[in-house]
């Protein structure tokens, strides 16, 4: 497959300017918060004031069921999923725990994840191990996606009761192959998917078939407001419901006595606040009429590798190796540099102030976002901040 081409200037100013957290600086941390389009605040503030006007108007259930339908339906053409498979969520944490208590695990089953996962996965995953005593086995995120995928295929036994692994690991950028993955460990084995650092920046298709759950963090790449997301579930079936709503069985008006629902709802709160559900909406309009999943991912390799470029010097001014490059991981839109031990949140924070927004991960590690409003302009500006940290560290001190 061709990669598409990287966003020509023009077109980065053009997303840039509907987009107002990036005007006057370098924002460079979507891993974390994406920046939100005017026009999903535009109808957040719409949505407010319609809300304000009258808390309770005759149409409040049909409105709720109408923006509701409107995000399943727009997350659901991000991924190529069918709307039913779609069930909204506030987090990815809350969909992973969803997967995971719908399994009906028990004593002596297995769960295989990673070294290099969020706590949004690990915490569910001991939470199980506490309550229903499943054994957690950690497998190394190996460099080459091939290996990664080796690595869990070997790990698996005739106890192992689910895959939970990330699209994308948080702390290094590296990528999981899905489909390789699935080749290794089989049809029957569920692969539950953190797909936070991925969907919104990642190309991510329901037709690949190898993945059977996949989260999407709204407040992330897909440049949604916080409180949104979604899970999608190949079999919706193949999970038990695990908390009570209104619509998790199929006639509402014999919530004891009347079958599961069959579908997303299932899995759902049945009330929602409307606000995120219909920013989330704006957003992910934006993200696939101005944007474009795959344009993006190739706008960020190639930025990436501008970046590396600009920062190697930097990098081996600041911690005197002779090999910066090995000190990044990442060449996509996760680019993570290492550095001096305790330097992380003082160059974080000095960043900051001179407007160049990063992340740091822990007192050694720096995370830069790359999105499609990247400019070698912003990149540069890090780079230079990374300089005159290298010339002179002292300036830290009043970070």
């Amino acid at each position: 497959m061709t990669m598409p081409a990287a966003f020509t200037d023009a077109e980065v100013l053009s997303i840039r300017a509907d987009l107002p957290t990036v005007h006057g600086r370098a924002y460079l941390n979507a891993g974390t918060f994406g920046p939100l389009p005017t026009a999903t605040v535009d109808a957040m503030q719409a949505e407010l004031l319609r809300e304000a006007e009258n808390r309770y108007p005759a149409n409040v259930w049909e409105h709720l069921t109408e923006c509701q339908a409107s995000a399943r339906a727009a997350f659901a053409h991000l991924l190529g999923a069918p709307t039913d498979s779609v069930a909204l969520m506030h987090t990815t944490h809350a969909g992973i725990s969803t997967c995971l208590w719908g399994l009906d695990l028990a004593p002596g089953d297995e769960i295989i994840t990673t070294t290099e996962e969020h706590p949004g996965v690990l915490v569910p995953l001991r939470i199980m191990r506490d309550r229903r005593g499943i054994s957690v086995t950690q497998v190394a995120w190996e460099n080459d996606p091939a290996d990664l995928a080796r690595a869990i295929g070997a790990a698996v036994t005739p106890s192992t009761a689910a895959v939970v692994v990330s699209h994308v690991s948080w702390i290094t950028g590296k990528i999981a192959d899905l489909g390789m993955i699935r080749e290794q460990i089989g049809a029957d084995i569920p692969l539950i998917v953190d797909g936070a650092q991925g969907a919104g920046v990642v190309p991510v298709r329901w037709a690949d078939a190898s993945w059977d759950a996949y989260t999407v963090s709204g407040q992330k790449w897909t440049l949604g407001p916080s409180g949104s997301g979604c899970l999608a579930i190949r079999d919706p079936e193949r999970f038990n419901p695990v908390m009570g709503g209104f619509f998790v069985t199929q006639d509402p008006t014999q919530p004891l006595t009347a079958p599961l629902s069959t579908h997303h709802a299932r899995f759902e709160f049945s009330q929602e606040a409307t606000i995120p559900l219909v920013g989330i909406v704006a957003s992910l309009a934006f993200l696939e009429e101005r944007i474009g999943v795959a344009r993006a991912h190739a706008h960020a390799k190639a930025r990436n590798a501008h970046a590396r470029t600009l920062l190697e010097p930097a990098l081996h001014d600041l911690t005197g190796s002779d090999t910066p490059a090995a000190l990044m991981s990442g060449d996509a839109h996760l680019l993570v540099c290492s550095v001096p031990a305790g330097l992380a949140p003082t160059i974080v924070s000095f960043a900051a102030q001179h407007n160049v927004d990063i992340r740091y991960l822990d007192d050694a590690s720096l995370r830069i976002s790359l999105g499609s409003w990247t400019r070698d302009e912003d990149l540069q500006m890090l780079a230079d901040i990374m300089q005159r940290i290298a010339a002179d560290r002292s300036i830290l001190v009043t970070a």
